[in-house]
């Protein structure tokens, strides 16, 4: 008869004959699989990498000539991921986590990583370059270069953001009319909606057009239309136009 094991999330099938088990070949080859819960921390650091801190940081702190493995600026990404992700800066937490999270890490900061890159004495070097006056100013001076986009002053316009949203009711749905059902925000698909396009300026908010559509448009398709509504009531170019999809 067959008997089964279970072992590494894989069942292996073993032919039973009464003295000891007899192997088939494949059950040489079976692959061992490493699991990393990654919860937030892909999408933490791929903000801080879209910011490129890890750059700023390696130009203005001081490279140590006996220092190895993973360098200042990524580490401060890891650790700030940790901070952010667990609810604790804690220095002597990081190791553990890191252990734990060195297949994702290696593969988001694009270099080899290992938990003795985070440990309690590495990270307090860490944290006295970044004390240093003169280091941190510069590293406060190229991350604000980096995340500002300069825009004309335009009358005091600094951007207009344009985005959609849906306005739901118990109307009765007839085709071709305004009311239809649609992807709902306000998670009820088995309404009839209308959907509301709108151009504010930032950062004040103040509405400067708005567009009505019938509630299954969908909403790439109405931001040229409320841009054009926008750029005719400002007369204005060279505007940042924000929006999401």
């Amino acid at each position: 008869m067959r008997l089964f094991e279970f072992s590494c999330n894989i069942f292996v099938p073993w032919l039973y004959t009464g003295i000891s088990p007899r192997y088939t070949p494949w059950m040489n080859n079976i692959p061992s699989l490493l699991h990393e819960r990654v919860d937030d921390v892909p999408l933490l650091i791929g903000l801080m990498k879209d910011m490129q801190l890890a750059a700023i940081l390696n130009q203005c702190l001081p490279k140590h000539g006996n220092h190895h493995g993973l360098d200042h600026g990524n580490m401060a990404v890891a650790w700030l991921a940790f901070i952010m992700s667990e609810g604790d800066h804690r220095k002597v937490s990081v190791e553990a986590w890191a252990k734990t999270h060195l297949m994702t890490l290696g593969k988001l900061l694009g270099s080899p990583v290992s938990e003795k890159d985070f440990t309690d004495d590495r990270l307090g070097i860490l944290v006295k370059y970044l004390a240093n006056t003169t280091a941190w100013d510069n590293v406060e001076e190229l991350l604000w270069e980096r995340s500002l986009r300069i825009i004309p002053p335009n009358g005091g316009v600094a951007a207009v953001r344009v985005d959609a949203s849906t306005v739901s009711g118990y109307h009765t749905i007839i085709e071709d009319s305004l009311m239809q059902r649609g992807n709902s925000k306000a998670h009820r698909p088995d309404l009839g909606q209308f959907k509301l396009m709108s151009a504010s300026h930032q950062p004040s908010g103040c509405l400067i057009a708005s567009n009505i559509h019938s509630g299954e448009s969908a909403d790439d398709s109405l931001d040229v239309p409320i841009i054009k509504r926008a750029q005719k009531i400002l007369s204005i170019t060279h505007v940042l136009y924000l929006g999401d999809c």
